[in-house]
């Protein structure tokens, strides 16, 4: 049975929304062990109560040119899969 969404349940969903919008950090680095496809799993904590981390658990390493095939190799020259590393 599929859930019946009222006024009141829409006005929730939205203070919750604006409630994890509210206030956030954005973290970036950069890595020197860029090249390669593999998965690399990274993870981030918080020690504050009440505080908590969400996003991605990791990334994709820059799969090298030589290892693309064609279609991957055509995308990457016409832009569609971006350069992470010149």
């Amino acid at each position: 049975m599929a859930t019946k969404f009222t006024p009141l349940h829409d006005r929730i969903l939205v203070r919750r929304v604006e409630e994890q919008e509210s206030g956030y950090y954005v973290i970036s680095w950069t890595t020197e062990n860029s090249r390669g496809d593999e998965f690399r799993p990274y993870k981030i904590s918080v020690t504050r109560p009440g505080y908590r981390v969400s996003g991605p658990r990791g990334y994709f390493g820059e799969k090298p040119f030589g290892k693309m095939d064609d279609l991957e190799r055509e995308a990457r020259a016409n832009g569609l899969i971006p350069r992470l590393f010149a």
